[in-house]
């Protein structure tokens, strides 16, 4: 289980803690963490405008044909495991309820078969069986085959609540949940470039089709959920988010692997072809830091070969009749970032003596910037943590008990790379 982190440690626990005098928020980025953000605070009575740099939601690792949705095949013995568990039941129950709203959501909770390829997972992986996890199964080779309907190179877990799912409809529906209680408001092509705080909460500037800056927003609450460019506002420099480059191909299925059905992962997925209209959608390469969003044949030839590695019959599949590359944000220690954001230079200030051993009771609590919030760093499994995390995010600025144990949701908080730099003694920048 994750380490408790009570209130009794200020430095994860904000001084002057209370819900919004309005409910009015401005959201940065109309991804899945911006426009999940933007549904649980509208369910909340909160009138959101949310600000998209591009010309539509969605337009970076959001945008993808299809995305796998399936939970940390680990115990919960930390918090990415025990977070993603709750949050895939969380997801599929989101994508009912939006459906019976009249959203289109395509999808298919097919299950996903995961091929140990790693050291230690044909030891690891089965423990989720015999300790009745997630309902997983293990499954020796011919049972792991009959399942997939294909040829496959070993046993595997199934997770039966696993499948895929188009992340750019999930956006949508979400962005669209609003109309009953508050009202989200999409604002495309706007460059966000500056914040700046008031007595009223948050003024926004920026511009608007490349034009002059102007102001664009302003609210109480703002949240930044623009992925790794949250590092390029001021207040958020020191954050610890990075961006990944990942490339997704869609394939024409051949004989051999037209009846899979469900997602295979290992060293790489392939999803059922239809996930993309009768292809398959396979993937993903990791590339930390590269912006590059030009598809590269070297990351197809990587992709194929993965996907080979659990199932043989994809080495024979044509080339990509389609690529696609983007770019995602990781936090450094794998975890998303969701919660209040520190006010960092009087924050270390205040706790400049972490690294001494000091006491809980010699310190006060956490300084934070009124009103400011995050929700970055989903990774990988956005589509699975995105929804969650928005209502850990919507609880905390509405001064609600939080959805999820309070344990993991202190492991959430951005302070933590500030703690971790104070108690080390080194500037964290």
């Amino acid at each position: 289980m994750s380490r408790d982190r009570s209130p009794t440690q200020p430095w994860l626990n904000r001084a002057g803690v209370a819900p919004p005098r309005t409910r009015r928020a401005v959201v940065i980025g109309a991804g899945l963490a911006g426009a999940a953000a933007a549904a649980s605070l509208a369910r909340r009575g909160f009138e959101v405008t949310v600000l998209e740099r591009a010309a539509e939601a969605a337009a970076g690792a959001s945008g993808n044909v299809a995305g796998m949705a399936y939970p940390h095949a680990a115990l919960p013995q930390n918090p990415a495991a025990q977070l993603s568990h709750q949050a895939i039941g969380y997801l599929w129950g989101e994508v009912a309820r939006l459906e019976r709203g009249g959203a289109t959501i395509d999808h298919d909770r097919c299950g996903v078969l995961v091929i140990p390829v790693r050291d230690g997972e044909a030891t690891r992986l089965p423990r989720l069986e015999a300790e009745n996890i997630l309902g997983a199964r293990w499954l020796p080779q011919n049972e792991a085959q009959d399942r997939a309907a294909v040829d496959l190179t070993g046993p595997g877990l199934f997770l039966p609540d696993g499948g895929w799912i188009s992340p750019r409809q999930l956006c949508a529906a979400w962005l669209a949940d609003g109309a009953p209680r508050g009202a989200i408001t999409l604002l495309t092509h706007h460059h966000v470039l500056t914040l700046r705080s008031s007595t009223e909460g948050w003024i926004v500037e920026g511009s608007v089709g490349g034009g002059d800056s102007k102001e664009l927003a302003a609210a109480e609450t703002l949240v930044i959920a623009n992925a790794a460019d949250a590092r390029g506002f001021a207040p958020l420099s020191w954050l610890g988010v990075i961006p990944v480059r990942g490339q997704v191909d869609v394939v024409e299925p051949s004989s051999a692997t037209a009846a899979l059905r469900c997602v295979v992962t290992g060293a790489a997925y392939i999803a059922p072809a239809a996930a993309a209209g009768g292809r398959h959608v396979m993937g993903a390469t990791f590339d930390r830091e590269s912006l590059d969003l030009a598809p590269r044949l070297s990351d197809s030839a990587e992709i194929r070969a993965g996907v080979a590695r659990l199932m043989p019959s994809a080495a024979a599949l044509g080339a990509a009749v389609a690529s696609r590359a983007a770019v995602r944000a990781t936090s450094l220690d794998a975890l998303p970032l969701v919660g209040w954001v520190p006010e960092a230079t009087l924050y270390r200030s205040v706790f400049a003596d972490l690294h001494r051993g000091l006491k809980p009771e010699d310190f006060p609590p956490a300084p934070a910037m009124p009103g400011l919030y995050v929700l970055t760093g989903l990774g990988s499994r956005g589509i699975v943590n995105a929804g969650l995390c928005a209502e850990i995010l919507a609880a905390q600025i509405c001064a609600e008990p939080p959805p999820v144990d309070e344990a993991l949701q202190r492991c959430l908080l951005p302070a933590r790379f500030l703690v971790r730099a104070l108690r080390s003694a080194r500037n964290f920048r």
